[in-house]
């Protein structure tokens, strides 16, 4: 399998050196070796697991979107990822439940790993639903960013998948909702009997198609918290005087992984399609002329031709 490569220098900024590293923004487990039993991921590590930093790994969304890069990730795929980087869902009892941590004497309780993230079993089919969402995430941005106007009509008006209500993501719930409108119907009418171009239709949608990335992204984000303080961290030395500092709080894993898109999506980075004609995965464009996402795909782009 290829991965989507991208450098650590590119999300430079976006968040500080003590953000990346501060359990309170987001710390989770990983607890190997993982297994599917009964069409459900869980751990077999019993009490061994190690803490991780998820944010500190400028990959982690981006490795996760291209598990969906030909379609549904097979169930190695998914092992291999979640005992990399753990399951999507769960909870930090020091900072998501009612159990505050504190002793009656103010001492923060000595949680061991697996006593503080307790990670919970997930199907796999939930986990292949948030995959296609968000590999569906990025494909959308690159085509929107580069105004890719035929691939936009494609989105908007080609036909969708019927899915479960409860199998469907938050873009094909958009698209749905947009399919029922009197605009498209309008719009579809006049694709149909040649009064128009595809590209043309494009052109015209490009704003619908940016409400429906822009919705899809909020509500991947709706479960991080951002609030602000007043306490002063490493790095605050010589800023005097500091009003207030923002902080933020990534619950679990998957809210982890779509921050890390909010984060470069606000950045409004350009985007790229991999030439290769294996791979076809946008990546962000860190210097003019850049073809390939990697030097995997470039290499095996030069033994396809």
């Amino acid at each position: 399998m290829q991965y989507l490569r991208i450098r650590r220098e590119e999300f430079e900024n976006l968040l500080t050196p003590v953000e990346l590293h501060s359990d309170t923004v987001c710390l989770w487990a990983v607890a190997p070796p993982y297994v599917v039993v009964n069409d459900t991921i869980i751990s077999q590590a019993g009490k061994k697991s190690r803490l991780t930093f998820p944010l500190s790994d400028p990959n982690l969304f981006l490795s996760f979107a291209r598990l969906g890069s030909q379609g549904e990730p097979s169930e190695s795929s998914i092992l291999r990822w979640v005992n990399a980087r753990g399951l999507l869902r769960g909870q930090d009892r020091l900072r998501e439940s009612d159990f505050s941590g504190v002793a009656a004497d103010g001492a923060m309780l000595d949680l061991e790993p697996q006593e503080r993230i307790k990670q919970d079993p997930m199907t796999t089919s939930d986990f292949r639903r948030e995959v296609r969402c968000a590999n569906q995430i990025l494909r959308l941005y690159r085509d929107v960013r580069g105004r890719d106007y035929e691939a936009v009509a494609e989105w908007l008006l080609g036909p969708l998948t019927p899915r479960d209500p409860a199998e469907s993501t938050i873009v094909e719930r958009f698209l749905e909702r947009w399919h029922g409108s009197a605009v498209y119907a309008g719009v579809r009418w006049m694709l149909d009997q040649g009064m128009t171009t595809r590209r043309d239709e494009g052109e015209w949608l490009i704003g619908d198609a940016e409400s429906v990335l822009i919705g899809a992204v909020a509500y991947s984000v709706r479960d991080v918290r951002l609030t602000l303080t007043r306490l002063r961290m490493p790095g605050d030395e010589g800023q005097d005087p500091l009003l207030a500092r923002r902080t933020m709080r990534c619950p679990d894993l998957l809210s982890a992984i779509y921050f890390q898109f909010y984060l470069m999506f606000t950045d409004n980075k350009p985007m790229h399609l991999c030439e290769n004609p294996v791979c076809r995965m946008p990546f962000p464009v860190t210097r003019k002329g850049r073809r390939f996402c990697g030097a995997t795909c470039r290499s095996n782009a030069r033994h396809y031709r």
